[in-house]
């Protein structure tokens, strides 16, 4: 016998896809992106964050040197002071420091404010450590008022 060829099964049918399932493809794949970027940005953010964390415990250890050799802590980050970058290792912080003396005690803070893009984690933008009267207080907010509760506070130092 002699093997005779058989018609295809689609024969008249094309393969791929109609606009219609083109165009609901696409919306759910938007729908999808939609969900998915606003906590992608939120872990960038975070991330982020260790680009303050990390120059700010230099910046109090920094301070501590400095005072065990001088007798106050250093009052700024320039070439008068500390002789350390104003930012942060990636850019993303704007790094600070400030000394208070009082009578009573002596006291600094070294401070991070977001920068960019960074600036729209809005409830950690700051980000402050502070020694007062030998007390070290991490502290974070919004702005320069610091107004985090504790759980926001711990959620904006832990990177």
């Amino acid at each position: 016998m002699l093997n005779t060829p058989q018609p295809h099964p689609r024969h008249g049918t094309t393969a791929g896809m109609t606009l219609v399932e083109l165009v609901i493809a696409m919306l759910i794949v938007a729908m999808l992106a939609t969900l998915a970027v606003p906590g992608w940005q939120t872990q960038v953010r975070r991330l982020r964050r260790s680009d303050a964390i990390t120059p700010l415990a230099q910046l109090q250890q920094a301070q501590e040197r400095w005072r065990s050799q001088h007798p106050l802590y250093a009052s700024g980050l320039g070439r008068d002071g500390l002789d350390l970058p104003v930012l942060s290792p990636a850019g993303h912080y704007d790094l600070t420091t400030s000394v208070q003396t009082d009578s009573a005690h002596r006291s600094y803070r070294v401070t991070a404010i977001a920068r960019g893009p960074q600036a729209d984690d809005l409830a950690c933008r700051w980000l402050v450590l502070d020694l007062d009267a030998g007390q070290l207080h991490h502290r974070s907010g919004p702005d320069a008022q610091l107004g985090n509760t504790d759980a926001q506070n711990r959620q904006c130092w832990t990177s």
